[in-house]
């Protein structure tokens, strides 16, 4: 058990019946979770899944709060091991994940996502296209790609977190139909950043969930595609992706407080990510969070990177 206590230096003001204090209690079962939700023994969870989400709004005693999740989950592929170097290999497999079967999985909870900044947030593309599935292209794109069929790529997600299993199962379905195999790994965290760490052990496709920690959209791009945040550096750049004029924007972006001009600099870097077929971009969930019934009006603060603990207010 983890205590908390109230930080009375937090920027936001402490209104009359905000909570001042709790403890955090680990355990890995989600039903028995939402049984000391619903009996009283807990206020609130963590991170869920679409089927909980559903689950949680049967339960009497349990109220599902429901909010913007400024958050993108995206399939890495991994430019720094062949084969997932070869462009049309890349984009073959954007164009073969298949987004509603992902879509359904999320139970509504969510909606399609475009690029690496959420919708919501402050420089969003809202002209790039949202993918669909196209496997007419994606044969075509695996054939003038010149990889051989039977090749084997490797899966891995987080264990636990069915949403990214599904992720990897949908994608190898897809993939057989264009003759190629992978392999779907699910350890339990942290053992996946470890693995992606080391080009010995390296995965070609993964699993990322990318949260706003602040309005600002470059944040997001600078931890998932600066060539300073390869996987081999420790980063969260699981693509492994080099783009100079990327890393240059993202440079320029935070120097100038010119509207237009940042306006220019955000959408010509999510553009650009999306051209070179960096990543699948499966899907933009809301934050989905179970609390007792007595904290029904709270509110999560949905801008606090990834989805471990939100503290509400």
């Amino acid at each position: 058990t983890i205590t908390l206590t109230q930080n009375t230096k937090y920027w936001q003001p402490w209104a009359d019946g905000t909570p001042t204090g709790g403890s955090l209690t680990l355990n890995a079962n989600v039903a028995t979770q939402l049984e000391l939700l619903q009996s009283g023994q807990v206020d609130f969870l963590g991170a869920i899944s679409p089927d909980n989400a559903v689950t949680a709004r049967t339960l009497s005693n349990v109220a599902l709060l429901v909010q913007p999740g400024f958050e993108v989950q995206i399939l890495p592929m991994n430019m720094a091991r062949a084969p997932m170097n070869n462009p049309k290999l890349r984009e073959a497999i954007v164009k073969a994940f298949n987004y509603s079967a992902f879509k359904t999985f999320n139970k509504g909870f969510g909606q399609s996502a475009n690029s690496p900044v959420p919708q919501g947030l402050p420089g969003w593309d809202a002209s790039i296209p949202d993918p669909a599935q196209d496997m007419a292209a994606a044969k075509q794109l695996v054939a003038a790609s010149g990889v051989a069929a039977g090749t084997t790529l490797d899966f891995i997600g987080v264990g636990g977190l069915d949403y990214e299993a599904f992720a990897g199962t949908i994608l190898q379905s897809a993939l057989g139909q264009l003759g190629l195999k992978l392999k779907v790994q699910t350890p339990q965290w942290p053992i996946p950043a470890t693995m992606m760490s080391k080009p010995s052990t390296a995965a070609h496709i993964t699993f990322l969930n990318l949260s706003a920690n602040t309005n600002d959209p470059s944040v997001v791009i600078q931890e998932s595609w600066s060539s300073a945040n390869s996987s081999y550096k420790g980063g969260y750049n699981w693509s492994n992706y080099s783009n100079a004029q990327v890393d240059s924007d993202l440079a320029s972006f935070g120097k100038t407080s010119d509207a237009t001009e940042q306006k220019t600099i955000i959408t010509r870097m999510q553009q650009t990510i999306v051209a070179d077929n960096t990543a699948v971009f499966a899907f933009a969930p809301q934050l989905t969070e179970p609390v007792a019934k007595k904290w029904r009006n709270s509110r999560y603060d949905a801008l606090f990177d990834e989805n471990v603990v939100r503290w509400f207010y």
